[in-house]
């Protein structure tokens, strides 16, 4: 009876788990400049470099980074607007038609980007695999992706650049960004050791005695 309730026990708790896991959810914030991916720091430009950055510091923030593994399959799905700017209408993670095709620059450890038509200043992402430049591709609402081998993270943000074409930058005057879904699941080393703690709950308690009557 007890064994058969604390095998019940652990795949309901394996069962909750697992279902917070894949409804794990971060926020990328229209100010995540995927160009950044890879770097430490978010670089400061001189005011000059109008194009590149706005003065004071156009590059906006370092990309949101999720650690992945090779091989494994991603289902993500993202909700929200974000809004390039004053005078710039709202544009969901999929881009909006109005912006027509970005053409963005390469920059730092991130190939250049070229939308089509409609997908300027979406969610975008990069993974870390193989040689630099890594090439930057659209996840927009969402999709399933396979993580190329030797990649260990997966960086979501958003292109931008003054008028969508050119050097990377103008991501200051940002606001608003992108829920994604679909990330946090827990490694297969973290179920292992949430398994063995229940395992060596159960075995502590089968080894009490019984309470008198």
């Amino acid at each position: 009876m007890k064994i058969r309730l604390f095998s019940a026990s652990i795949a309901f708790v394996a069962s909750v788990l697992a279902s917070a896991g894949a409804q794990a959810s971060l926020f990328v914030s229209a100010q995540d400049d995927i160009f950044l991916a890879g770097q430490t720091t978010v670089p400061i430009f001189p005011p000059s470099q109008t194009q590149t950055a706005v003065p004071g510091n156009g590059a906006g923030l370092l990309p949101v980074a999720v650690s992945v593994t090779g091989g494994e399959t991603l289902n993500l799905t993202a909700t929200g607007t974000a809004n390039c700017g004053i005078g710039c209408i709202s544009s969901g993670p999929g881009g909006n038609p109005q912006f027509g095709t970005g053409s963005i620059a390469a920059y730092g450890d991130v190939g250049a980007y070229t939308g089509t038509p409609g997908e300027g200043f979406q969610l975008v992402g990069v993974f870390n695999a193989g040689p630099t430049p890594w090439a930057p591709f659209v996840i927009g609402a969402g999709g399933s992706f396979i993580v190329p081998i030797g990649a260990t993270k997966l960086y979501l943000g958003l292109p931008d650049g003054f008028s969508f074409q050119g050097p990377p930058g103008t991501y200051n005057d940002n606001t608003g960004g992108f829920t994604v879904t679909g990330v946090g699941v827990p490694e297969p080393a973290t179920w292992a050791t949430m398994l063995i703690g229940l395992l060596g709950l159960g075995a502590a308690r089968s080894r009490r005695p019984a309470r008198s009557a």
